[in-house]
């Protein structure tokens, strides 16, 4: 097998990984400690507050998952492994020119 192409098999197979693994937190919301948010709301007048979360950045926002701490973990893992595998790979594609 020539070297391109298994460098391209390489780099199929860790994006399929990474594709599959994304799906992942959408199936086990409570491990990862993701919370369903009702949205906003309305602001309470003559006050700072909204009905319901103000979670978003500017406190407007429709119903949606608010991810948790184990969340923001499994990205960074996942973001810190990807680069690690891709030098990997530059280095031993490098290594074999």
């Amino acid at each position: 097998m020539s070297k391109n192409l298994r460098l391209m098999i390489d780099i199929v197979l860790i994006g399929l990984l990474l594709m599959i693994v994304s799906f992942i937190p959408e199936y086990f919301r409570e491990f990862f400690g993701d919370w369903m948010c009702q949205g906003s709301g309305e602001a309470i007048p003559n006050t700072y507050h909204y009905t319901g979360c103000n979670y978003a950045g500017n406190g407007f926002h429709d119903p949606e998952w608010h991810w948790g701490f184990r969340h923001y973990v499994w990205m960074v893992m996942g973001a810190v492994l990807t680069i690690i595998r891709a030098i990997g790979l530059a280095k031993k594609y490098d290594a074999n020119i």
